[in-house]
C-alpha cells in the first residue's frame, strides 16, 4: 500500500511539471470534469431582433410617410431625417419634394429625381413667405426639372453635398439661401446658372460647367475653393459679390472666366480659353498666383488699388496685364500679348507700381504706364512687335512724372525706355533696341553711359 501512494504522489507531481495548473486540476480530480447544477433553462429565450425602426432610424419618402397634394408628389413637414428608397419621376405641374419645416435631413441615398416636361422642380426648401432653416440633403443625382434641381433660396444654414443637377432647362441648377454650404456638387446643361448662393456661403470642390449663363455665382462674404467652371455660354465661370476669397479654382472656355466685386482675394486660380478676359475684378482686390492664357480679351483687368502678384498673363490678345489707378503689379510675367489690338504686356493708370516683373514679344509695349508711377527693377524685352516705334519696352505717359528706376530692356522694336521728360530716369540697362532711350537727356536724366567709361553708379546704360 505504501509503495502505491508513493507512486501516486510522483504521478501528480510529473503532471504539475507537463500541463498547466487548471488542466493538473481537472485531471487530478476528475469530478470537475461533470457539469454541476441543473440542465434546466429557466425560461424562453428572450428576442434579439431589432425592430425596423431600431435598424433604420429614419423616415422614407413616401406617400405613405410623407404624402403630397396638388402642387407637391411629396412633402416633408416635420422636423427629422428622410431618405429615398427608390428613383422619383416627375409630374406634371408639381414639384419632386417640398421641405416646409425646419431641421430637415433628405438624403437621396444614390438614387435619382427625374423631371418630365410641365413639371416643377425638383426639390423645393423654403418660399419668400416662409425661408427654412438647418437643411440638409445628399448623395443624389436631379435631371430634367423645369424649374430647376434644387431651390433652396429661401433657407438659411442649408447644406448640399454630392448632389448633381443636369439638364434642367428653364432655372438654375443648384441654389442655397444665406450660410449656405455646397460640396462636391456638379451642376451642368442648366438653362440659367450652376449654382448660386446667398451671401456669407462656402462652394467647395464642386464643377459648373455648360450652362447658359453663369458657372457659379455667390453673395458677399464667401468663399469658392477648388471648384471647376467651363464651358459657361453666357457669363462669367464665377461671379462673386464682394468680399469674397476664390481660391484653386479652374475657369476656362467661359465667357468671363472669375469676375468679383470689390475686396475679393483671388490666389491660385487658373483662368484660360475665356471669350473675354480671364480675370476681371472691381477696387481694392488681391490676385495672387494665378494663370490666365489665351483669352480674347485681357489677361487680368482689376480695377483701382488692385495688387497682382506672382501671375502669368500670356498669349491674352489684349493687354495681359491691365489696372486703373493705384494698382501694384509685383512678380509677374505677361508674354506674347495683344495678338488681337496690339496690347501692352502690363499696362496701368496713375500712381501705379510695377515692379520685379518680366514683360516680352507683347505686339504694343512690354510695359505702360500713366503718371506718377514707379517702375522698377523689370525685364521688358523683344516687344512692339505689331506696333513698332510707337511702342517701347517700358512707356510712360507724356507728362507723368514717373520713376523708372533698375530695368533692363533688350531688343525692342521701337523704343527701349520712351519717358516723359518730366521722369526720373536712372540705374537701367538698354541695348538692342531701335532707339535706346527716348528723350536721352533732361533734368531728371541720370547720363547715358557704357559701363566701360562710366562715371555715375546712378546713371543709365546702354550695351
Amino acid at each position: 500500500m505504501a509503495r502505491f501512494h508513493h507512486g501516486l504522489e510522483r504521478y501528480e507531481k510529473i503532471l504539475q511539471l507537463l500541463v498547466p495548473s487548471s488542466l493538473f486540476a481537472a485531471l487530478a480530480f476528475p469530478s470537475l470534469l461533470f457539469g454541476q447544477g441543473s440542465l434546466t433553462p429557466p425560461g424562453a429565450p428572450a428576442a434579439t431582433m431589432k425592430t425596423l425602426d431600431q435598424v433604420e432610424a429614419r423616415i422614407p419618402v413616401d406617400a405613405a410617410h410623407t404624402p403630397g397634394d396638388a402642387a407637391n408628389q411629396f412633402i416633408i413637414n416635420q422636423p427629422g431625417s428622410y431618405y429615398l428608397t427608390t428613383n422619383i419621376t416627375g409630374v406634371s405641374s408639381k414639384a419632386g419634394i417640398n421641405i416646409v419645416a425646419n431641421d430637415v435631413t433628405l438624403d437621396l441615398n444614390g438614387f435619382v429625381l427625374t423631371g418630365v416636361a410641365g413639371a416643377t422642380k425638383g426639390i423645393v426648401a423654403g418660399s419668400f413667405n416662409a425661408s427654412r432653416t438647418n437643411i440638409i440633403i445628399r448623395h443624389g443625382l436631379l435631371r430634367g426639372w423645369p424649374g430647376g434641381a434644387v431651390d433652396a433660396n429661401y433657407t438659411y444654414y442649408c447644406e448640399l453635398e454630392r448632389v448633381n443637377a443636369f439638364n434642367c432647362p428653364n432655372a438654375t441648377g443648384l441654389a442655397v439661401g444665406w450660410f449656405g454650404s455646397i460640396r462636391h456638387c456638379t451642376a451642368s446643361g442648366n438653362g440659367v446658372s450652376g449654382i448660386t448662393t446667398g451671401d456669407t456661403s462656402l462652394v467647395n470642390d464642386s464643377i459648373a460647367s455648360s450652362n447658359k449663363f453663369n458657372g457659379i455665382v455667390v453673395g458677399g462674404d464667401c468663399v469658392i475653393r477648388g471648384c471647376t467652371v467651363t464651358y459657361n455660354a453666357n457669363g462669367p465661370g464665377i461671379n462673386s459679390f464682394g468680399n469674397a476669397t476664390i481660391s484653386d479654382c479652374i475657369a476656362n472656355n467661359n465667357t468671363l472666366g472669375i469676375q468679383a466685386a470689390a475686396n475679393t482675394v483671388i490666389r491660385d486660380c487658373v483662368a484660360n480659353n475665356n471669350t473675354s478676359s480671364g480675370i476681371y475684378t472691381l477696387d481694392e482686390c488681391k490676385v495672387t498666383g494665378c494663370s490666365m492664357l489665351n483669352n480674347d480679351m485681357h489677361g487680368i483687368q482689376v480695377g483701382a488699388r488692385g495688387a497682382i502678384r506672382d501671375c502669368t498673363a500670356n498669349f491674352n490678345r489684349t493687354n495681359g496685364i491691365s489696372g486703373t489707378d493705384q494698382c501694384t503689379v509685383t512678380g509677374c510675367t505677361a508674354n506674347a500679348n495683344g495678338n488681337g489690338v496690339a496690347g501692352h504686356g502690363i499696362n496701368l493708370g496713375v500712381r501705379g507700381t510695377v515692379r520685379q516683373c518680366i514683360a516680352s514679344q507683347n505686339q504694343a509695349s512690354g510695359i505702360f504706364v500713366s503718371g506718377d508711377s514707379v517702375v522698377v527693377e523689370n525685364h521688358a524685352s523683344s516687344n512692339g512687335l505689331g506696333n513698332g516705334a510707337s511702342a517701347a519696352g517700358i512707356r510712360t505717359i507724356s507728362g507723368s512724372s514717373s520713376r523708372i528706376e533698375g530695368n533692363q530692356v533688350r531688343d525692342n522694336a521701337g523704343t527701349g525706355i520712351l519717358a516723359s521728360s518730366s521722369d526720373l530716369v536712372f540705374r537701367n540697362s538698354s541695348g538692342g533696341n531701335t532707339v535706346n532711350y527716348s528723350p536721352t537727356s533732361g533734368a531728371n536724366f541720370a547720363p547715358i553711359q557704357s559701363l566701360s567709361t562710366a562715371t555715375n553708379a546712378l546713371g543709365n546704360f546702354v550695351f
